[in-house]
């Protein structure tokens, strides 16, 4: 029976990625690199303390500067680039006399070009982190300095060509630059900084954009198949360090949408630690989980949002400088300072969003008139899988703009009825022989010898039957923890919890009233169904994202079939329930509160789906736009 439970807890799951022989999306998420927008997405308020810090840091730089416009450092012009690219971003870059100050580093950095465009003149291999830090700090100051440093453009080019000429034909970088197939995540994702730095300047656009998606293929590439996590040099090593730089690449080359960015999503937000122990790692992966997460805005900056300022803050010393974990100590403060003062200007919004989002909420949201307050429904299809992320930011701030949020049920309570229900079969009812064709079908599925075969006789059809759909979706790596429950759990405002308005042994006392011959259709529908389904439900995942009402009603009878028998089987256990949905949804409107109604797709579209109960009751539902 441990088998049993363990296969039925999948089986309402959503799939957590498509192979290659299905629809993955792709095509529809992945856009064009993004240009430089503004937020689109509510953000709270910067602390003063934290305008006060940067002006403190800042002034710490600028005293600590050597006289040739360099800082102290093993790494003096990736050093000398961070403080330029935090300068860029201060407020008094508006002054008079502020520009004028940091042409001196510019000069500099100018100064360290060589004949074939490389900024680095250090020995180690990790040189190319340097080329780009300064390709991509000299390519923002172009916005201030273009007339007044007219050399600039040039060197800046001169930098872009050395990267676009080092990437390796499979998308990445590695160390020195180096040839073949070994490549860094770190490395790669820096390069592409840079030149998303020098797209917004319109250097090598048909180039530079070619670049950034075969660097985003290779990062996606890099990505553990098991945990959504993005591997260092190889894919089966997935590091929770490499998260945030690899989606903030995804990012930059506008693949912030793409399955392999919500895959990751998932993974960080369950593997990555709060600020204060991501301080084990290198500053420098902070530095890139903290974009990363700003330009996702929604759950993954609330929960960085939440310690960023109180850890920046508190590791600040007196005179204004930061310091480095240990790991990085020997870069020096002005390095640690640099890298600080970039996050706090990153949240103080001087560093513009990378728009990736639709501008209306992905899926339909459906207000529902009549009721007071006004209350919402919105079907559940994506929220509980990794495409959850898809209305992430929107359905962040919709959780906490609502004082109630309801759902269908406990999928984990439903689960251990419906083994209950199996368990209670198995003991008091006679083994009833399943058909020799059915059961060769089930032998092959889970690998059973012939001579154990008889096994398939003492479970309930219907039980079979989920674990049929549980093998399916568990091929898809489904993740238990991803379900609907959990996932607005963790975007719920403090206090608060979605609530159940249904009984728990529901579809157990549903499914265990079948009929042996009801439960063998039942059962006969799974197996049919069984290599459909990841395609049926994906383009089930497609109608919603695009709000289409007929799709998600077409591929929900496809889900059921076309048969009358199995059709009968599924309406015996969905009209009831849609009932109480519907009953249960009315009650829930006159309790004086906004709620928000979290239900499944297969119950609230067709003739007679809860919406259509509802507006047979005289309520209007309309499409929020």
């Amino acid at each position: 029976m441990a088998l049993l439970a363990l296969l039925v807890i999948p089986a309402c799951q959503i799939p957590r990625h498509a192979e290659p022989d299905r629809i993955s999306h792709r095509e529809d998420l992945i856009h064009p690199p993004p240009r430089r927008a503004s937020v689109d997405h509510a953000m709270q308020p910067i602390p003063d303390e934290a305008f006060k810090a940067a002006r403190l840091g800042m002034d710490w730089l600028m005293t600590h500067r050597n006289e040739n416009g360099s800082w102290a450092s093993p790494y003096p012009a990736a050093v000398s680039a961070l403080a330029l690219s935090a300068a860029l971003r201060d407020e008094r870059m508006s002054e008079t006399g502020f520009p004028l100050y940091w042409e001196n580093t510019i000069q500099y950095l100018l100064s360290r070009q060589k004949k074939d465009g490389t900024f680095s003149r250090a020995a180690a291999a990790e040189w190319p982190y340097e080329h780009a830090l300064v390709t991509k700090a000299l390519a923002d100051a172009l916005l201030i300095y273009a007339d007044s440093i007219p050399e600039l453009r040039q060197a800046v080019k001169r930098g872009i060509r050395r990267i676009l000429d080092g990437q390796q034909p499979a998308g990445g970088w590695h160390y020195g630059y180096a040839t073949g197939r070994n490549r860094s995540t770190p490395l790669t994702v820096v390069q592409m900084d840079a030149l998303f730095s020098a797209l917004q300047q319109g250097m090598y656009e048909d180039e530079i954009q070619a670049a950034l998606h075969r660097a985003a293929d290779d990062l996606a590439r890099m990505q553990r198949d098991g945990s959504g996590r993005y591997g260092y040099l190889y894919r089966g090593v997935g590091q929770p360090v490499m998260n945030g730089y690899a989606l903030y690449g995804l990012q930059l080359a506008g693949w912030g949408l793409s399955h392999s960015a919500r895959r990751g999503w998932m993974d960080a937000l369950h593997a990555t630690p709060s600020w204060p122990e991501t301080l084990q790692w290198p500053l420098f992966a902070a530095y890139y989980n903290h974009r990363a997460t700003y330009h996702h805005g929604g759950l993954p900056w609330r929960q960085w949002e939440a310690h960023v300022y109180r850890e920046l803050l508190a590791g600040q010393s007196e005179e204004g400088a930061w310091t480095a974990p240990f790991r990085e100590r020997a870069l020096g403060p002005a390095y640690a300072t640099a890298l600080s003062l970039l996050m706090i200007h990153t949240a103080a919004h001087s560093s513009p969003l990378l728009s990736h989002y639709v501008q209306a909420p992905p899926g339909p949201l459906y207000r529902i008139g009549g009721a007071d307050p006004t209350s919402f429904i919105l079907a559940s299809t994506l929220i509980e899988s990794d495409d959850g992320f898809l209305l992430d930011v929107f359905l962040t701030d919709l959780l906490h703009q609502v004082e109630r949020v309801h759902v269908e049920g406990a999928p984990r309570v439903w689960f251990q009825h419906l083994s209950e229900a199996a368990t209670h079969h198995m003991e008091h009812e006679t083994p009833q022989p399943l058909p020799r064709e059915i059961r060769n079908e089930l032998n092959r599925l889970f690998s059973v010898p012939a001579r154990h075969a008889a096994v398939w006789d003492h479970a309930p059809p219907w039980a079979i039957a989920f674990l049929v759909w549980g093998k399916a979706l568990e091929d898809m790596e489904r993740d238990f923890n991803d379900m609907l429950e959990h996932q607005l759990g963790i975007r719920l405002p403090p206090g608060q919890r979605s609530e159940s308005i249904v009984p728990p042994s529901t579809y157990a006392d549903a499914f265990a009233a079948l009929t042996h011959e009801q439960g063998l259709q039942l059962l006969q529908h799974a197996l049919a169904l069984y290599r459909e389904l990841p395609l049926i439900l994906d383009h089930l995942a497609d109608a919603w994202c695009a709000g289409d009402e007929e799709q998600l009603t077409a591929w929900t009878e496809r889900l059921l079939g076309d048969d009358p028998a199995t059709l009968a089987v599924f309406d015996r256990i969905a009209r009831p329930l849609r009932a109480h949905l519907t009953e249960a949804v009315l009650e829930r409107l006159t309790g004086g509160e906004t709620a928000l109604f979290v239900l499944p797709a297969w119950h609230l579209y067709g003739d007679e789906g809860v919406m259509e109960q509802l507006r047979a009751h005289g309520l209007e539902l309309e499409r929020v736009p």
